[in-house]
């Protein structure tokens, strides 16, 4: 059976879901080349520890300085696998991560702290 929900259906009901599992995240800037790709690292918390992979999830962008936009190109190691997530759709959870990495990067680039400048 399919169930068919929209984008802030899905983001509504991951972070209810890390709610209720008492997971909380936060979200760095790890690096840019100064160029056209930025990266940021998500780190995940259950009860004042670090659950999954103790060196955070990256998430890879590509960066087009003439429209100031970000364009995702990857992510490593697979936050999907991570036991908490395990149920979820592997696409709801990479979408739901990789979203709030893209907004904390226009937030940080445009904020003039990254090597990446707009033309």
């Amino acid at each position: 059976m399919k169930y068919l929900i929209t984008e802030n259906q899905s983001t509504e009901l991951f972070s209810n879901l890390l709610k209720k599992l008492d997971v909380k995240f936060d979200v760095v800037y790890w690096n840019d080349n100064g160029r056209d790709s930025i990266t940021a690292t998500v780190y995940l918390y259950k009860d004042g520890e670090i659950l999954g992979y103790r060196h955070g999830y990256e998430f890879h962008f590509k960066y087009d300085s003439r429209f100031n936009s970000l364009t995702f190109d990857g992510h490593f190691p697979k936050i999907e696998n991570v036991d908490a997530f395990k149920f979820m759709p592997p696409k709801m959870v990479i979408g739901f991560f990789t979203n709030k990495a893209e907004a904390y990067l226009k937030k940080f680039i445009d904020s003039g702290h990254s090597n990446l400048k707009r033309k």
